[in-house]
């Protein structure tokens, strides 16, 4: 008898074992966000905003492996915010998503190699979260952002490196979408490598 009564308790708690969704009323959800979209998500954006005033070939040796060690804080911050965004009602992700790929996006102006690989990494893990439908609205923000000398180079090193992530999941409908901006690039980078020293992006 005993055996069989552990055997049923060892049942019951594997059933017990489920993920449970909490339900809250709407008046609750309702204060829940509002405090989110207030408070939590511009305090996060404010923290990857926040970028140095003085460039890195103005600093020493130590302020350099400081100003380094601060942004590859920062940078993956923009991750878990977008991961947040994505739990909120979709108008929310639909105000921040150009917002935070920008911020990050300039991360990819440093000079410091390892915060652009960062911010690289982190960009990737960002559309891997959204999907191959954001693609073109990532591409399109970057390009706006790194339009200038050795930047247009590191622009095609991350556009590439977007693209070969989300290969898999490309549809034609996209392809033909983001396109004219990959053309654009080669293009701006065709007509900036003479001008440019070869760098490391």
């Amino acid at each position: 008898d005993n055996q069989e009564e552990e055997e049923e308790d060892d049942e019951i708690s594997v059933d017990d074992e489920k993920d449970y969704t909490m339900i809250l009323r709407p008046n609750v959800t309702q204060r829940v966000i509002r405090s989110l979209t207030r408070t939590l998500i511009p305090s996060l954006f404010k923290i990857i905003s926040e970028l140095s005033t003085t460039t890195a070939h103005k600093l020493n040796k130590e302020e350099r492996r400081l100003k380094e060690k601060t942004d590859m804080i920062r940078i993956p911050i923009a991750l878990p915010l977008i991961k947040l965004l994505q739990k909120l009602p979709p108008q929310f992700l639909k105000q921040y998503l150009s917002q935070v790929v920008l911020k990050v996006s300039t991360f990819l102006r440093s000079s410091l190699k390892q915060v652009r690989a960062t911010t690289r990494h982190v960009l990737k893990e960002i559309l891997l979260a959204l999907g191959v439908d954001h693609l073109e609205t990532v591409i399109g923000n970057l390009s706006a952002i790194l339009c200038k000398g050795f930047q247009v180079h590191v622009l095609s090193i991350t556009v590439h490196t977007l693209i070969d992530t989300l290969k898999d999941q490309l549809t034609c409908e996209i392809a033909d979408k983001i396109l004219q901006k990959i053309i654009d690039t080669t293009a701006m980078m065709i007509r900036t490598s003479s001008t440019m020293p070869p760098m490391s992006a």
